[in-house]
């Protein structure tokens, strides 16, 4: 495992125009052996339903190579809320 994660920080609206950008770049981290990636949500105020999808692809991708990914956000907002409903907060491991 990885001492320092590689990170990826989102803010603002996260829409669909940033959709391919968020996934290249996941993509790009994912083909490390047992990558460890941190997904960090900081001042976003509303997430597209294709990045929940993208993120939890990125997820299972991660989990196949016995790596992790961790979204952090910030605690009691609406993108919390969306992504523990999907299941995606946390460190998600196997």
């Amino acid at each position: 495992m990885s001492a320092h994660p590689d990170t990826i920080t989102l803010s603002g609206d996260v829409g669909p125009d940033r959709l391919r950008s968020i996934e290249s770049s996941l993509i790009a981290l994912l083909t490390k052996p047992r990558p460890q990636v941190d997904v960090r949500f900081v001042d976003v105020g509303s997430v597209h339903l294709g990045v929940v999808n993208v993120l939890v692809k990125a997820r299972n991708v991660a989990r196949s190579r016995r790596g992790d990914i961790n979204v952090i956000v910030e605690a009691d907002s609406q993108v919390q809320s969306l992504l523990t409903a999907v299941g995606i907060v946390g460190t998600m491991r196997p």
